[in-house]
């Protein structure tokens, strides 16, 4: 089984979301043309956060700090677990996305359940108990 995780930057009540490309390398990639979070595969030896940091800073040049991560839990299916972390930011930082990403924006957490686009429903749902977990209690 692979092992994989991610960052969801969360400004204010947005979150920061990308369509992932459809093929890589010429071949057909998991969840390719969804929107997601920023994340990966974990190397070998790389644990779920620094794989997390990784992945986020090659796939869109923004550097977290492992301090200003929350972990949440993984979504799980039969090939992959991916491992779901989150940074809140007090600005909307420059963004450059790498081939990975077809496009990116910043969209209304409170309005994933009626997202317009490919998304997959167990991230819409992490982000959305994240968001209420943070903020309505």
């Amino acid at each position: 089984m692979k092992i994989a995780s991610g960052i969801g930057i969360i400004y204010k009540d947005l979150i920061l979301l990308a369509r992932r490309v459809e093929l890589w390398e010429g071949k057909p990639i998991p969840l390719g043309g969804y929107w997601s979070i920023f994340g990966g595969t974990c190397n070998n030896k790389e644990n779920t956060i620094v794989c997390a940091i990784r992945e986020l800073r090659e796939e869109t040049t923004i550097n977290i700090k492992l301090h200003e991560l929350t972990y949440t839990k993984p979504i799980q299916n039969k090939e992959t677990t991916f491992h779901v972390y989150f940074s809140e930011l007090d600005h909307q930082p420059n963004i450059i996305l790498n081939e990975e990403h077809t496009e990116y924006g910043w969209f209304t957490i409170d309005d994933l359940h009626c997202f317009p686009y490919d998304i997959d429903d167990k991230l819409v749902d992490i982000i959305q108990e994240y968001k209420k977990s943070k903020y309505d209690s």
